[in-house]
């Protein structure tokens, strides 16, 4: 029998279990560790689908969150373009107090230092009354600006969330790694057959064989680990 270890990942492990489900299924000699083995499984699952709802929601909320910064580009760039037409050099006091930063460091970046160039540059432009000709292109930079922190306030909650539902995953995978792991032992105890509760067990490191291949096209694609994005 292989053991399930720390290495293991979601997938080979609830496949394993499942293996182990079915072979039980019906054997009144092994229906307690049938039913444990079903409950952790369920357990598991359960776990998993949780940590992959919101995983899911935290990318959306990123892919959102690059959007606002690029319509914050956007419209600055065009705020740029409007106020050279209308000024003619950016050594125009009236552009640099604007400008006081190139376009493209002001909008640079997601975080604390692009929120605060923003926010100055848009103080100049809403208080000044110079500029009271743009306030349809100050609205959209205002607009996507508003956005991006909304959504980056929204975000840093799923953060919060993703980690919750994670740690609670790795707790799930651990407890069914080491009942699954117990369940050698047990069905031992009830069953006087070793090759038969050998069988039991789906080989997890057999190189070559219909297990491997099928594993391979599972391929673990979400193990807990993955990369965020």
């Amino acid at each position: 029998m292989h053991k399930l270890s720390e290495h293991h990942s979601f997938n080979i492990t609830a496949n394993a279990m499942r293996h182990l489900q079915l072979r039980l299924a019906g054997r009144q000699d092994a229906e307690s560790v049938s039913q444990l083995i079903e409950g952790e499984l369920e357990a598991l699952k359960a776990a998993f689908l949780s940590w992959e709802k919101i995983q899911d929601r935290r990318v959306a909320g990123t892919s959102e969150m690059r959007f606002w910064d690029d319509e914050i580009d956007f419209e600055v760039r065009a705020l740029s373009h409007r106020l050279l037409a209308e000024f003619g050099s950016r050594d125009d006091a009236r552009y640099r107090k604007v400008f006081f930063r190139p376009a493209s460091e002001i909008t640079e970046g997601i975080g604390e230092r692009q929120q605060r160039f923003l926010s100055a540059m848009l103080n100049t432009l809403t208080q000044d009354p110079a500029y009271t000709g743009y306030k349809i292109r100050i609205a959209k930079v205002a607009r996507a600006h508003e956005m991006l922190q909304k959504t980056g306030e929204t975000r840093k909650g799923i953060w919060a969330e993703e980690t919750q539902a994670k740690s609670a995953l790795e707790i799930a995978l651990d407890q069914a790694k080491r009942a699954y792991n117990r369940a050698h032992l047990q069905l031992q105890l009830t069953i006087d057959n070793e090759r038969m509760v050998e069988s039991f067990f789906k080989p997890l490191y057999r190189k070559g064989s219909v297990e491997s291949s099928e594993e391979a096209n599972l391929g673990d694609a979400r193990q807990i680990d993955e990369p965020s994005a």
